[in-house]
């Protein structure tokens, strides 16, 4: 808010202007405001959008929430939804692989439960991260945690900026949907048929491999390592049969559940992550693993 107003004129500060006027006040008291001030990104380099903070608890500016569905759908109220779109603010859980994963947003300013405020759902904008290693250039979302992303060498999520160090930090980054590369070491030859009667059903014509360990890169060392520490991975990649030996490879898939593959023990393979099924998938046509 930047006009003034006379004596007797109404007055209705909103949400925003109010919360920002707390938190100034709470900092000159604390000391913590030292000729500071703060200057908004400019518009085109944040997509914003309004929560509503159904975690449960108080949570202050720039802490992190799921997005659930809008606070009121067209059929419990649609001209509110026509008039203005308010999404469910939520604590990150734990990604099914039951359908797409919620997106999140940075809160740009303090939320009291069931407040309702604005957050940035892609763009550039500050929150904190727990760097587990100093070389990772992305982050995401942990479960559970409103309060950091995590870093890892394959995300959403670029880091732009960081104080130096491991642990929480407060960093700069940009939010966006991009595609996921990475790379994993295979831990055997034994491909494996996908799963019919697992929930969801593991799709048929695939072939998976469990326990793959990611490979990451580490400057210090200027290679490529497989990571003993991070949680592994089952990798899948299209079966399809070479035509000459068709009729063979059949009967051998039939009876014991595995392919000749050529991707095999202590391999490196590239991956991307397949959103609409939830999986790592090995960057190659079934045709490069004969």
């Amino acid at each position: 808010m930047t006009r003034k107003v006379n004596a007797g004129q109404p007055f209705r500060p909103s949400a925003r202007d109010w919360n920002e006027f707390v938190d100034t006040a709470r900092s000159l008291e604390t000391g913590e405001l030292n000729q500071s001030f703060d200057i908004d990104l400019p518009e085109h380099s944040q997509t914003k959008i309004l929560v509503k903070n159904e975690s449960g608890t108080l949570l202050p500016r720039f802490s992190i929430l799921a997005l659930d569905e809008p606070w009121k759908t067209p059929e419990e109220d649609l001209p509110q939804f026509k008039r203005q779109i308010v999404f469910r603010g939520v604590v990150p859980q734990k990604y099914e692989c039951l359908e797409p994963k919620n997106p999140f947003v940075i809160l740009l300013e303090p939320l009291q439960p069931n407040g309702i405020g604005e957050a940035v759902l892609a763009g550039i904008v500050i929150t904190q991260v727990d760097v587990i290693r100093e070389t990772d250039p992305f982050a995401e979302v942990v479960e559970e945690n409103t309060v950091s992303l995590r870093s890892v060498p394959h995300g959403r999520t670029r880091i732009l900026w960081k104080e130096p160090g491991l642990g929480v930090k407060w960093s700069v980054v940009r939010i966006s949907d991009r595609p996921r590369f990475a790379v994993f070491e295979l831990p055997s030859r034994e491909w494996q048929t996908g799963d019919k009667n697992a929930y969801p059903p593991e799709p048929d014509g695939w072939a998976k491999m469990p326990d793959c360990k990611p490979v990451f890169y580490f400057a210090d060392d200027y290679t490529y390592v497989p990571d003993e520490d991070e949680e592994r991975e089952t990798i899948w990649h299209q079966v399809g049969y070479p035509a000459t030996e068709r009729d063979d490879v059949i009967t051998l898939h039939s009876g014991t559940g595995l392919w000749p593959a050529k991707f095999g023990e202590k391999d490196w393979v590239w991956c991307f992550w397949n959103d609409h099924e939830c999986r790592w998938q090995a960057l190659a046509t079934y045709e490069e693993f004969w």
